[in-house]
């Protein structure tokens, strides 16, 4: 047994003792961290002013928190480290510790990139540009350039579909495999990244490439075997990506949050004013509208089942 006496955020409890514990997965652990940590989340929201907001006269927006995931969005450098000390010293209170080295910083100044090192108890936290970073699955960018996306994609598609074309099996049971494992395997990735609709294009050149050989086709045949649905009826890269943005467009539309829904309206606004690139993004919006408007009319509302 070990005695423990706690300060949440400088309210001290008597002392208590630890006579068990979770065990690993249990499904009250996760709801016991929530509980705990929410008033680190209720604290942030107050420091909300020093946040970024999209417009002048809209919300600012100071985290985006995910169970134990959660980012930091200020606006100046000085700002942001006196908060970060504050939710160290806040933690500490409730015998909690952050892992500096799961951290990563990322700022933009004058519209470009710049590193910039902030400190937790002692521990340098790199930037993006030194050390790569996942939030909620995504890769973060340095640069932000839609490229560095499609180069982490293009290489991830491409050793999945060396290795499937290296295996002792026959052609024609690599494209059963590929339809069947390889395209749900990259799902996530799509759903989570965001690509123009040239780059896509180029996804499915590689693809292709493969799934021609397997079917024994010429380079200079048509794919339309490979793909129509009377055929093998393949999904091309850029239709699954397609996909999963239209079906997350509309699931976070009708049950995301009002914030969440801003930030989607803004993109829109930015990505809708593209002159070289087609955006997926505004393509999704626009289907989701359609198909929204036509289901009230027919007295449907979607994702129910309701007339």
């Amino acid at each position: 047994m070990e005695k423990r006496k706690c300060f949440p955020f400088q309210h001290i409890l008597s002392i208590f003792i630890h006579k068990r514990r979770c065990p690993q997965g249990d499904p009250l652990s996760p709801i016991i961290f929530l509980v705990v940590f929410n008033p680190i989340l209720q604290y942030l929201q107050t420091q909300a002013k020093y946040g970024y907001g999209l417009k002048e006269d809209e919300e600012n927006f100071i985290t985006f928190p995910y169970a134990d995931d959660f980012c930091l969005i200020t606006r100046d450098k000085r700002t942001h480290q006196r908060i970060i000390n504050e939710i160290v010293k806040h933690i500490n209170s409730m015998c909690m510790k952050i892992k500096p080295s799961k951290c990563r910083s990322f700022s933009i100044k004058s519209g470009s990139p710049e590193t910039l090192h902030f400190d937790i108890e002692g521990y340098k936290v790199p930037s993006i540009a030194e050390e790569e970073q996942k939030f909620l699955g995504r890769v973060l960018f340095f640069s932000g350039k839609s490229s560095e996306c499609f180069d982490l994609l293009e290489s991830k598609i491409r050793e999945k579909l060396e290795n499937l074309n290296k295996s002792a099996v026959r052609n024609e049971f690599k494209l059963e495999i590929y339809k069947i494992y390889v395209l749900p395997s990259i799902r996530f990735l799509l759903t989570v990244h965001d690509l123009p609709i040239t780059h896509l294009e180029k996804l499915d050149a590689v693809a292709d490439k493969y799934l021609k050989n397997w079917a024994g086709l010429p380079r200079c045949a048509t794919t339309a075997i490979l793909h129509f649905n009377t055929t093998l009826d393949i999904k091309n890269i850029s239709t699954l990506y397609k996909e999963t943005h239209a079906v997350t467009r509309a699931s976070t539309r009708l049950s995301g949050d009002s914030r969440v829904n801003l930030i989607i309206d803004n993109k829109l606004v930015r990505e809708s004013e593209y002159t070289r690139k087609q955006s997926v993004t505004v393509q999704s919006e626009s289907k989701f509208k359609t198909t929204f408007s036509y289901n009230c009319v027919q007295g449907k509302i979607p994702g129910t089942t309701s007339e």
